[in-house]
């Protein structure tokens, strides 16, 4: 929790504030998210002579007193990224030692968090860190005992049994986190179940380091890794059972490089595992799965409008068209991503690095394929300048994505979910109003049924998307609607508007405004709020999942509209 809340607020200020963003220290131990945050404009440092203004946030575990006045009296504004499980040792230890009595932190002697609380000791505390320490260690009148928030819990008890056999009357304040102790007793229950053990994250995150000790202490040949890239996949193929684990600090999508890697130590032996993986990840992480959705929802919608062109080759220059926009748009949102250092996180991430020419090329190709697809239309430039408009939006979505733009951006930035809308844009764009314009032939009533329809779809494609980003504990920012009003209430949001582009398209096809189509295309919503309400967690939990089947539901829509030209 405490990982989590200092991430968003870091972000959040990012996004809020156009100067300089600082953290006092590392914001969390863990190294791939600090890089991340460096590339998203805010650094780490603990030297700030001569900054000339800016942001200060305090790490999660925690600083001495008085260090955020002397920060404020440097001309920089500080905000306060404590963990609220440290804040409460902080003020347990402030508290006692204004009453007199002396503590002794259990902890890690020079770990950030036990020297931030050393600091509200008044210079009343001894620091230990084992029994033997505790056997020795100057005991008082009044005395306290206070816990590093991520020490080992079984080890804290065993020096608290010893203290207290040395001075009955002890007070203890047990600040162990309980995230902390039970991750603890499930890595030492897991270890005792499997052949060998993965623990995932940072080698200085003190938590971490303490799993792979609990791991270690069962007997069990442990593997401490900081990413997926270190695993010795070699000896790790030897073991039948692998159990995996992570450090509080470790974000879930390196958790779950580091397990993709492993299940994949089981299909090497297959060729045909390895081209099936192989076609998957072309089609799902390469863009061609969500460019075919967006071609068969161009095909829905122009059958919902009823528009009447010239000929088949003229719907499918518009499918042509809506293919080549969205692969390309979303390859500038690749891009932006790495631009960021985010872009490694997602599995559509890691293929573009992984293919950076040959999607930079697949993108220019299509994008010019989709503007030459309009001109033979009867109304192609005025298509094209449409087409050019989609584009800008990509370009804007891609500003949003790398957060280095933040200056050039501010102003979308500020605009709460504007992620989510211009992508929700763009789709409408390309699959209703281009059409519109090459055909020319549609009510507006029609259009505005249609276009709400297919921007409802988008816009919940969009955020289910911002859902599995959560999960894999991916910064988002209030340009993302989950950050905005939090996951559970932008589900619900979620489910209304499903249910609103039911009732939109019922009313419109029963009033005339659209085709006998809008009854059959109910299965759409329906699917939505299924997937939303019923299996939503599952889905967002996998990336890939969430691609097959959100982006599925696009394809659903272009199947429901063939089926019903070919019975009609």
């Amino acid at each position: 929790m405490g990982v989590k809340r200092a991430m968003e607020k870091a972000l959040s200020i990012a996004q809020a504030r156009p100067g300089p963003i600082f953290t006092y220290g590392p914001l969390i131990h863990n190294r791939q998210v600090v890089e991340m945050l460096e590339a998203r404009g805010i650094c780490a440092k603990t030297e700030f002579k001569g900054a000339g203004g800016g942001t200060v946030l305090l790490r999660t575990h925690g600083v001495p007193p008085g260090l955020a006045d002397r920060l404020r009296a440097a001309g920089l504004e500080v905000e306060d990224g404590t963990c609220p499980h440290v804040l409460r040792g902080q003020r347990s230890i402030a508290r006692r030692s204004a009453e007199g009595y002396h503590v002794i932190i259990v902890g890690d002697r020079d770990h950030d968090e036990v020297l931030g609380l050393a600091g509200h000791a008044r210079g009343l505390c001894h620091i230990i860190a084992s029994v033997e320490e505790a056997r020795t260690a100057p005991l008082h009148d009044k005395e306290v005992v206070v816990a590093q928030t991520t020490f080992n819990q079984s080890l804290f008890e065993d020096i608290v049994e010893v203290l207290r056999a040395r001075k009955p009357d002890l007070e203890v304040v047990d600040s162990i986190c309980n995230a902390t102790s039970d991750r603890q007793e499930e890595a030492r229950e897991l270890a005792q179940r499997v052949d060998a053990m993965v623990v995932v994250g940072g080698h200085h995150s003190a938590n971490t380091r303490r799993l792979a000790e609990i791991a270690e202490s069962t007997g069990t040949p442990t593997f401490h890794v900081e990413t997926a890239d270190k695993l010795d996949l070699d000896r790790l193929a030897q073991y039948e059972t692998v159990g995996v684990t992570a450090g509080a600090s470790t974000p879930s999508w390196i958790t779950s490089t580091v397990i993709d890697r492993l299940r994949d130590i089981r299909r090497s032996d297959s060729l045909i595992a390895r081209a099936g993986a192989a076609l998957a990840s072309a089609v799902i992480d390469g863009n061609l799965y969500v460019a075919a959705g967006a071609a068969a929802l161009t095909y829905a919608a122009i059958k919902l409008l009823g528009l009447e062109l010239s000929s088949n080759w003229d719907r499918g220059r518009l499918m042509v068209a809506a293919f080549g926009y969205i692969f390309s748009a979303y390859f500038v949102g690749r891009a932006a991503e790495s631009r960021a250092g985010g872009s490694g996180l997602t599995k559509r991430g890691a293929f573009y690095q992984a293919h950076p020419k040959w999607m930079s090329v697949m993108s220019v190709l299509l994008c010019v394929i989709s503007v030459a697809a309009l001109v033979p239309l009867p109304f192609g430039w005025i298509a094209v300048a449409l087409l050019g408009v989609s584009y800008a939006m990509a370009v804007a979505y891609g500003a949003l994505v790398a957060p280095r733009e933040r200056r050039r951006s501010m102003f979308l930035r500020n605009v709460p979910a504007s992620k989510d809308l211009l992508s929700a844009a763009g789709w409408t764009v390309v699959a209703v109003l281009v059409p519109v314009v090459a055909a020319r032939g549609p009510s507006v009533y029609a259009v505005a049924v249609v276009a709400a329809v297919v921007f409802g779809l988008a816009f919940i494609r969009s955020v289910m998307f911002d859902f599995s980003d959560v999960m894999g504990d991916r910064l988002l920012g209030h340009d993302t609607l989950p950050a905005l009003i939090g996951v559970t209430r932008a589900k619900a949001v979620l489910a209304v508007l499903a249910v609103a582009l039911g009732v939109v398209l019922a009313l419109g096809a029963a009033a005339g405004v659209i085709s006998g189509l809008g009854y059959g295309m109910l299965v759409c919503p329906v699917y939505v709020v299924c997937y939303l309400l019923v299996f939503s967690r599952p889905i967002t939990a996998s990336e890939r999942r969430c691609a097959l089947v959100v982006d599925g539901g696009m394809l659903l829509a272009g199947l429901v509209a063939l089926i019903h030209a070919v019975l009609h």
